[in-house]
């Protein structure tokens, strides 16, 4: 606190200590000019009034209390900024942040004689305690955890301590909070993914309308589609039309089937799972909206040794259970006469086919080609790589000698044509999207970024 509010601490409390100690010992003075035990002189119903003296064991009770009380403010913090000349305190109040509480905790242990603090002295205790306990349960495996009754139990208790605040006591989680007793997982539910969750967090975000050219118009058209997916009732000319505006680049991180991609933490839309909610208000404020979700690091928290016991517990909730995915969804069709989706790019007069008869290679060092391939890139390819193709978070970057499949014009086609699944990432295949020719002139601009 500030000089001012120390001051008046101070003051307060040294007015009540000396206020009491004096009402007392006026009190033990007898100053009615009646000496001690005769009458007072009056009555009430019956009942003569004594001049008796305070009784000398309640007296001598109240002095001690002064006595603890003066004694206390000298030993521990409690008069105004005087922290007491045990420099005691019950945690570290002046930490911003965990690593500054961490860095206080350590000082603490390091220089105990002079830094007393409790809450720091309890942690240090109990880790003595119950540490050893907690690493013989992190000695074995996530399975095995899981079939083990008091392993589950402890884990659950953990659970509720640090895990419950969102996603509920019964971890069925709420709105903006995943289920963790279903299949449905946004980054995958095998005990790998489940730790690496709980140890380091995860940053899960969809900007507005998916950085997508997408305008407000077409926006009720794609949540019926959205809606179509998952077999959710919806209005299927709507959802013809809104078809178009997902392949714009929806399905880059939520599949062409909606079938999501647990790499990038993208949600199945082909399920019955809704995390902010499957109505059309929900849906439409989503992708107008966006959405950004965050789930924090528990590494330096709680330690390996605990997450992993969570880890247990939570594998335990869903394991064996299957995502339900409506068998009897049929794929929507554009309609007719809708509108083509804007992924494939305008042509603007370019002929595609008359380029993809041309090696990769040439292309590469056409400027009209290139031209032309990049803007197929920038209708397609930013939302992941983004504007310059340089990447973004996991996305790779693209002007650089760094491949993960392969840098050659064959090994950049056949990714793109195909898509790729792997430890990378999932890349989404674009042959039924864009077709052979546009891909053949997108991979040759992709080739000549990192070959100029």
């Amino acid at each position: 606190m500030n000089t001012f509010l120390s001051i008046m601490v101070m003051f307060c409390t040294t007015v009540v200590l000396l206020g009491c100690f004096l009402l007392l010992r006026y009190c033990l003075k007898n100053n009615t000019e009646v000496k001690e035990g005769e009458s007072m002189g009056h009555s009430f119903d019956g009942i003569e009034e004594i001049n008796n003296p305070l009784p000398k064991w309640w007296s001598v009770m109240f002095f001690i209390t002064i006595i603890y009380s003066v004694g206390y403010l000298i030993l521990f913090p409690g008069f105004g900024n005087f922290k007491g000349v045990l420099n005691w305190s019950s945690s570290n109040q002046e930490v911003l942040n965990l690593a500054e509480s961490q860095q206080a905790a350590d000082y603490a242990k390091a220089d105990g004689t002079d830094v007393m603090v409790q809450y720091d002295r309890e942690v240090a205790q109990a880790d003595d305690k119950y540490g050893p306990i907690f690493e013989a349960f992190a000695a074995r495996s996530v399975e095995d955890l899981a079939g083990d009754d008091e392993a589950r139990r402890i884990g659950q208790r953990l659970f509720l301590q640090n895990c419950a605040l969102c996603h509920g006591s019964d971890a069925k989680g709420s709105k903006g909070f995943p289920n963790l007793t279903d299949a449905d997982w946004l980054y995958g539910g095998t005990p790998a993914t489940i730790k690496q969750s709980l140890m380091h967090g995860r940053n899960g975000m969809m900007p507005a309308k998916g950085g997508l050219p997408i305008d407000d118009a077409e926006v009720p058209a794609l949540v019926e589609y959205v809606r179509s997916l998952s077999g959710t009732p919806h209005d299927s000319l709507m959802a013809s039309d809104g078809l178009a505006s997902y392949q714009k680049g929806c399905f880059a991180c939520h599949g062409m089937s909606g079938e999501g991609n647990k790499a990038l933490g993208a949600p199945a839309l082909n399920d019955t799972v809704w995390l902010y909610g499957g109505g059309r208000a929900d849906i439409t404020h989503s992708i107008i909206n966006g959405r950004s979700g965050k789930m924090p690091a528990w590494d330096k928290v709680l330690g390996d040794d605990k997450v992993h016991l969570i880890t247990a517990y939570v594998y335990s909730l869903s394991v064996g259970k299957v995502a339900q995915i409506n068998p009897t969804i049929v794929p929507v069709k554009a309609r007719p006469g809708a509108p083509a989706g804007a992924s494939s790019g305008s042509d603007d007069g370019v002929d595609f086919a008359a380029l993809a008869a041309r090696p990769m290679e040439e292309l590469a060092s056409d400027a009209d080609a290139k031209a032309a391939g990049k803007k197929l890139f920038a209708a397609n390819c930013t939302v992941c790589h983004g504007a310059n193709a340089q990447g973004m978070g996991n996305f790779p970057n693209l002007t650089d000698s760094e491949w993960i499949y392969g840098g050659s014009t064959a090994d950049i086609k056949t990714t793109i044509m195909h898509g790729r699944t792997g430890k990378a990432g999932n890349m989404p295949a674009w042959d039924k999207v864009l077709g052979e020719d546009k891909v053949h002139v997108i991979s040759a601009y992709v080739y000549s970024l990192s070959n100029e």
